[in-house]
């Protein structure tokens, strides 16, 4: 017989899967138990509702997304410019490597909009901004760095430039992952050379 942790993985295993699979909206709990082996009533002692499971499911990703920041900076070389070229273009890499995982993010970010109405718990939120801001955190210290040793100019706002190119990177993948055939018939380019352009851009932009 399966241990608490371990029926609490297979649900979240399952939940992972259907998401990525048929969507957020596409997905309920009852889908949920039938596809882990459980019943409705044994999920519910897991996980009071569906929100709860995305926040859950989302977390991980952005986890796994820090670790992949964190072997990232570790690597970097160069003056500040440099590295955070370097760090922008693994950060593109590493985000067309995992549409379904962009795609199902950009669905997740429209679920929880400003006027949505349904939320997971408290718990499930604090542990969600405990991990979302660490990519964040390396973008301000690579700005600081160029700004320091003079390959960045020295009159940005470094906390408003950081939250700029985050935003505007992951929103941008995101309409990528979703919309790629879309854009690349609208515009007559590849969305993948889109974002490599972008890069190019940001650090035109920021050098001395």
């Amino acid at each position: 017989m399966a241990t608490r942790l371990e029926k609490r993985e297979i649900i979240f295993d399952t939940a992972q899967k259907l998401f990525l699979q048929n969507g957020l909206f596409n997905t309920t709990m009852d889908q949920i138990a039938e596809a882990s082996g459980l019943s409705r009533r044994t999920l519910y002692r897991y996980f009071d509702k569906r929100e709860d499971l995305a926040y859950e499911v989302t977390t991980q990703f952005i986890l796994q997304w820090n670790q992949f920041f964190e072997s990232c900076y570790s690597q970097l070389h160069g003056t500040g410019i440099e590295r955070l070229e370097q760090f922008l273009k693994g950060l593109m890499g590493y985000m067309s490597e995992r549409v379904e995982v962009m795609r199902y993010l950009d669905e997740f970010d429209f679920y929880f909009r400003d006027t949505a109405s349904i939320y997971p718990s408290e718990k499930q939120i604090r542990h969600f901004k405990d991990v979302i801001l660490v990519s964040d955190n390396y973008l301000k210290l690579l700005l600081k760095l160029g700004v320091e040793d003079g390959s960045i100019d020295d009159e940005i706002n470094i906390e408003m430039t950081e939250a700029t190119i985050s935003n505007v990177m992951w929103s941008f993948g995101q309409r990528v992952a979703s919309r790629g055939k879309i854009i690349e018939e609208e515009t007559g380019y590849d969305p993948i050379k889109l974002i490599e352009h972008q890069v190019v851009l940001y650090i035109k932009a920021l050098s001395i």
